[in-house]
């Protein structure tokens, strides 16, 4: 039975879902790695490398704070489609070229994360569980734009069919693998501190490959998209 047998199958618990999703990064490392030194990589290291260059001067890090967290994102969405469409492409053994789909998705996706940011944000101002709830019913509004073409409120829509009634695991698999990266992150943070005192190399080098290092993860909640889809009988293109 191959991978894309088991998501048709029956819904895969935590283990499954994390170990098949570490399973296609190995077998996609290259594309994925090119695609994250092609996307993601330079625009984290040249923040990191910027930020430690200004952090004397408080004015000027409040000055590119916005500007920077800005690029950052519109980068990690480009670097998630490709891993969504490698991922997707991997399963039905397709060859679409995942950098024409970020062209495609790439301005329709930032447009919807940042919709879902401000929702989310006013949610959580008001109460905190609200805020939350609505970011997990909304989880998988970019694979639903990136992978079934629906655009703004069909994309909101169809994550919140596919998370109803599974709340709580989608939030598990979440968030776990966020408290993992943060772990990670400041594990190597540490690790590189015994071994150089430069903190220009500490500062760039954790969070990059703390990146490298939890990419099965992000594949895992793709991989849980595609599972649920299946499990509740939706088209699947």
């Amino acid at each position: 039975m191959d991978i894309l047998d088991e998501l048709q199958a029956r819904r895969l618990g935590f283990m499954e879902l994390f170990s098949l999703g570490w399973l296609i990064y190995l077998k996609n490392f290259k594309s994925i790695i090119i695609a994250y030194c092609l996307t993601s990589l330079p625009f984290l290291i040249g923040y990191q490398l910027l930020f430690v260059a200004i952090q004397d001067s408080p004015s000027l890090v409040l000055l590119i704070f916005l500007p920077s967290i800005f690029i950052l994102n519109v980068a990690g969405l480009a670097y998630y489609i490709a891993v969504a469409i490698i991922t997707e492409n991997f399963l039905h053994k397709k060859s679409s070229n995942p950098y024409q789909m970020i062209y495609s998705r790439l301005l329709p996706l930032f447009r919807l994360s940042l919709r879902v940011g401000v929702g989310y944000f006013l949610r959580f101002l008001l109460l905190i569980v609200p805020g939350i709830i609505y970011l997990v019913r909304n989880t998988f509004f970019g694979l639903a734009l990136i992978l079934r073409d629906q655009r703004g409120k069909a994309a909101l829509d169809y994550s919140v069919t596919i998370v109803d009634g599974n709340g709580w695991f989608v939030f598990a698999l979440t968030f776990v693998p966020l408290i993992l990266t943060f772990l990670l992150q400041y594990l190597l943070a540490s690790l590189l501190g015994l071994i150089s005192s430069n903190p220009i190399l500490i500062q760039v080098l954790a969070p990059a490959l703390s990146s490298i290092l939890v990419i099965g993860f992000g594949i895992s909640g793709i991989l849980l998209f595609i599972n649920l889809e299946y499990q509740k009988g939706m088209a699947v293109s």
